[in-house]
């Protein structure tokens, strides 16, 4: 799909590279839907579009239609979560001084760090913004880019209509569509930056929707993933899954809150997702309560029990050091959801994902205390001896540097800070060791 539009122009207004920094990419195209909008953007304003993708230690990076890194007049990264930001440094040394460097993403809310690295930074949802800055003549853009006047920042609009067309993953078992229905989060948990640096929420309209579904159909892909935050901050979520049971779609997964799925769950068992992932946090009552989860820990284990009865694959996420969260209680919440697990004659594959809590800029959580890796590693061992599948997240020096790309703030001594403590942890902690840096955003698999 992305493949067949490249080098659409004989005489192209520029070229624009376009990378994701993920470990595990589909070499047909981006798994990331803000790429894909933005790639279309590109071309509609004249530019040739290109993916670039990490194949390997032994091959390196590599471009769709086989161009060399240094041959663009633009290179383009979006992130969606800021750890992968960490990701970009093998890959900016590919690039040269003359290149145009563009970032934007859901994550880069803050673009002060950037500043080091990028001539461009764009904050928010920036369709209608990208779309205007492309219209410029490419002499002006690069020009501007060039002048000693500090990072270029753009800010999304207000509003806008969620419009981003399906795209298409391929996978062993078949080809599976892409549906995004939302961007932002009505749900306001303390701790996510997701709810509270995004200026508005929005989603898309359900009669798109539905739309996008059939074409999904008509192209023989029953397999459809719906892409957001949380499936039920959309108004007519019910409405949604009612319709993908009425024409027989195969649900592949999404996140779902507990209270949504409590309230929901008659449904939820007639459309039969093949994963049902939910955010857990934490099984402590009070850093529930404090957080703003909107659901108290009985809710949670009627939730484990129910979800272990109706369904083969769930995902559990959980965060590590949350301000009034107590390590045993999530270590209790484990030996919960396994014994459920080994009393079941279904054998369910489960897995958690416990990453640290990051005290997030511009969230009611921002000042908190970050994670003590000494306890840390204290709880990873005996995390280690439960012999469960755990998604954990990675070291201290990976965690640091996380937190400076979020929480610098627009001072000039913070921000060189800032950059300064980044590039420390980019050049000595990293470079090294390329390959543990391209680990899919700072999770890895512990395998016992």
């Amino acid at each position: 799909m992305f493949q067949q539009r490249l080098n659409r122009y004989s005489s192209p207004k520029g070229s624009i590279l376009f990378y994701e920094p993920i470990a595990t990419p589909d070499r047909r195209g981006p798994l990331n839907v803000g790429l894909q909008v933005i790639s279309g953007i590109a071309q509609k304003n004249g530019y040739d579009v290109d993916y670039c993708f990490f194949d390997g230690i032994k091959k390196g990076f590599r471009t769709l239609s086989g161009r060399d890194i240094k041959e663009f007049d633009v290179v383009a990264v979006s992130i969606m979560y800021h750890l992968q930001a960490l990701n970009l440094w093998p890959f900016l040394k590919q690039t040269t001084d003359k290149q145009i460097k563009i970032i934007g993403g859901s994550a880069c809310y803050n673009h002060i760090p950037f500043s080091e690295f990028f001539d461009y930074v764009f904050v928010g949802d920036s369709e209608g913004t990208f779309d205007e800055f492309l219209r410029r003549p490419l002499r002006e853009i690069r020009s501007q880019a060039k002048k000693d006047t500090g990072n270029k920042e753009f800010h999304g609009e207000e509003f806008y209509a969620l419009e981003s067309a399906p795209m298409v993953q391929h996978r062993s078992n078949g080809r599976t569509a892409y549906i995004e229905i939302n961007r932002g989060c009505r749900f306001k948990c303390k701790f996510c930056y997701l709810s509270w640096t995004r200026r508005f929420y929005s989603e898309k309209n359900l009669i798109l929707i539905k739309k996008q579904i059939d074409w999904a159909l008509r192209k023989g892909m029953r397999q459809i993933n719906f892409c957001a935050a949380s499936f039920f901050s959309h108004s007519q979520a019910e409405a949604i899954i009612n319709y993908c049971i009425e024409r027989r779609v195969h649900m592949m997964n999404s996140d779902f809150r507990v209270d949504k799925i409590l309230e929901f769950y008659p449904l939820l068992r007639r459309a039969k997702p093949k994963s049902i992932n939910t955010g857990i946090e934490s099984f402590t009552g009070k850093a529930l309560q404090r957080c703003n989860k909107g659901f108290s820990t009985s809710e949670v284990e009627r939730v484990v029990e129910l979800l272990n009865k109706d369904f083969t694959h769930i995902h559990y996420y959980l965060i590590y050091g949350l301000p009034w969260s107590l390590d045993e209680d999530l270590l209790e919440f484990i030996r919960l959801s396994e014994s459920l697990r080994k009393a079941n004659v279904k054998k369910n594959v489960i897995n958690y994902s416990i990453t640290s809590f990051e005290p997030s800029f511009g969230t009611p959580y921002e000042n908190e205390k970050q994670v003590d890796f000494q306890k840390k590693r204290l709880f990873d061992g005996k995390l280690k001896a439960m012999n469960v599948p755990i998604w954990a997240s990675k070291g201290e020096a990976r965690y640091r540097a996380a937190c400076y790309l979020m929480n610098s703030r627009k001072s000039e001594v913070d921000r060189l800070k800032a950059i300064g403590d980044l590039k420390l942890c980019l050049n000595r902690t990293f470079k090294p060791r390329i390959w543990d840096l391209l680990k899919p955003t700072g999770r890895e698999k512990e395998k016992n």
